[in-house]
């Protein structure tokens, strides 16, 4: 069986993200940030819900792209459609 990694950051209070989705909080550079994108090279499926998926959006992440461009993508989702859905 393959190991499975669950992998967030998340404030030191728990939270993944602030009111609104507030990420603020969060540094995009140092020793933790270079140790994640390290960690990601290896890593070959991702698992994520809406809202996270989504939120790649502020960051130009265009709607039907995969957040990582290696890695197989499961987004559950009841209501997240794609026009096309054949690279998904």
């Amino acid at each position: 069986m393959k190991r499975i990694i669950y992998y967030v950051a998340t404030s030191i209070d728990g939270f993944i993200a602030g009111p609104k989705d507030d990420a603020s909080g969060f540094t995009a550079t140092g020793e933790g940030v270079a140790r994640y994108l390290e960690d990601l090279k290896d890593f070959k499926t991702v698992i994520m819900g809406r809202r996270t998926y989504e939120f790649g959006y502020k960051y130009g992440l265009e709607p039907g792209q995969p957040a990582y461009s290696h890695m197989q993508h499961y987004i559950f989702s009841k209501t997240l459609k794609f026009k096309d859905q054949s690279n998904q």
